[in-house]
């Protein structure tokens, strides 16, 4: 029975006995029966065929061949499968990431009524993946999971009406607090945005912690603006965690340079946290040496990666030497010459050095690869009598400085083998290969130039090949 012969009676049986196996957990079966019924278009065979690859049930797993049959169900209008569809899109399993193509498929699940479809969706226009944040919108699509009992809709909506009703609380006095910040009236200013950071907002603890710092309005008191500082930079303000990771990263780099690891350390630590580069890249000098914490080169990796995914030049070189020599990972050198090479983008001499010595060699061996192919090519077709094609691949291999390749192609100009007899171009490719000290072509060339074969006779040159040749033990010669 071929592929289009089956009734849809016929597919909707294999079908069923396929759920039927799965249910029983007997994969192997289960696979083969709604693969049947997949090939012939069954939309819900071909979702649950991508679960089983997706889990790797009743076959190795494969999320590219789970992705291929998720689309096939999602194209029919299986919510499931499009809610599937965008997850892999969302994490990139079995494709490249694409958070666009992930809302699309969200979103046609959510219009089907798919709770966690629309949760989905509301994260994405929260957080703004794949389209721009639009926390109105998000809060619709989570209010259609919430009316379907979704937990984390129902907690995302709570959290959202709280930070809502805070906001409301603070910002008559952000509002006042800033007005008189930016005029420059900063005693004014602090009762104000002192009631709004104590309420919990990230801009007035900002504000805080520089009048504290500066004595602006007030007078100057290092704790307590270090304090708001930090209490800002935890809600993730950009300003004061750049602030209060680069005060931090000072710290610790004096404790450094004192050779006072374990105060440097911590301090570090705390502004590696917070994203400084340079902290980052010195933890990773600390535990990759072992300087006031064991030695742990995975440790020193991380902190090396998180500096140089920043641009930090120093930690890119370190990245390339980690993956190169297998330090805290195994060695990468495809991921080793890619960290060289930003390096070296930004002048870092030696992953300059680095990496013109890896490209080297790849460009060598990617040359004696080419070279090995033409030659047992050569001697593949010269064996088969297919001269021609022997001498062709001969030729590609001489070109490029084979000794044995030169050789043969003299002998078989020299011969007319594959092409006419050329003595001239025998001379020449042998002369080639005598160069390059191979004894036999030492040996034939020094005969050409004492009978005149392709050249004017040349007794001493003669004299000087065969000579070569014989203080090599050539017999022949050596007569």
């Amino acid at each position: 029975m071929g592929l289009f012969d089956w009734s849809e009676e016929k597919v909707e049986k294999v079908y069923q006995e396929g759920t039927a196996a799965f249910e029983a957990k007997n994969y192997a079966a289960a696979l083969k029966l709604l693969t049947k019924a997949a090939e012939r278009g069954h939309a819900g065979a071909q979702f649950h065929l991508g679960r089983m690859y997706s889990a790797g049930m009743g076959a190795a797993q494969d999320k590219a061949e789970a992705l291929r049959w998720y689309e096939k169900s999602a194209e029919q209008g299986v919510a499931q499968a499009q809610h599937s569809l965008g997850d892999c899109y969302s994490s990139g399993a079995g494709t490249e990431k694409d958070p666009q193509k992930a809302l699309q498929w969200y979103l046609k699940a959510a219009r089907q009524g798919l709770s966690g479809a629309q949760y989905d969706c509301g994260l994405c226009y929260q957080e703004g993946r794949g389209v721009e944040k639009d926390e109105d919108k998000a809060l619709e699509w989570y209010q259609k999971a919430a009316s379907q009992r979704h937990r984390g809709a129902e907690s995302k909506i709570k959290a959202i009406q709280a930070r809502r009703e805070a906001e409301a609380q603070v910002r008559p006095y952000l509002d006042r607090g800033m007005e008189a910040f930016k005029e420059e009236r900063y005693q004014d200013a602090l009762p104000d945005l002192r009631k709004a950071a104590d309420l919990g907002d990230a801009e007035a603890q900002y504000r805080c912690a520089l009048m504290y710092l500066q004595g602006m309005g007030v007078e100057r008191n290092g704790k307590e603006g270090i304090d708001w500082l930090i209490k800002a930079a935890k809600q993730g303000h950009e300003q004061a965690r750049a602030a209060s990771g680069k005060m931090f990263a000072k710290n610790g780099l004096a404790a450094y340079n004192a050779d006072d690891y374990q105060k440097a350390i911590p301090l570090l630590e705390k502004a590696a946290m917070l994203g400084n580069a340079e902290a980052q890249n010195l933890l990773g000098l600390c535990y990759g040496a072992g300087k006031g914490a064991e030695k742990d080169c995975t440790k020193a990796l991380h902190w090396y990666l998180k500096a140089a995914e920043q641009g930090y030049t120093s930690a890119q070189y370190n990245c390339g030497l980690y993956y190169r020599e297998g330090y805290g990972t195994e060695k990468d050198e495809d991921k080793a010459f890619e960290w060289y090479q930003k390096a070296a983008a930004q002048g870092h001499e030696k992953a300059k050095k680095e990496a013109e010595k890896i490209q080297t060699r790849r460009e060598k061996e990617k040359k004696e690869d080419e070279i090995s192919t033409m030659i047992m090519l050569g001697i593949a077709a010269h064996g088969t009598g297919k001269f021609d094609v022997a001498l062709r691949a001969y030729l590609k291999a001489a070109e490029q400085g084979h000794v044995l390749a030169q050789f043969q192609c003299g002998l078989m100009y020299y011969y007319g083998e594959g092409t006419a007899v050329n003595k001239e171009k025998a001379l020449y490719w042998t002369e080639k290969a005598a160069e390059q000290g191979d004894t036999a072509a030492q040996l034939l060339c020094g005969m050409m130039y004492n009978d005149g074969e392709g050249t004017a006779i040349n007794k001493e040159k003669a004299l000087y090949l065969i000579e070569k040749a014989a203080e090599q033990g050539v017999a022949e010669a050596q007569f």
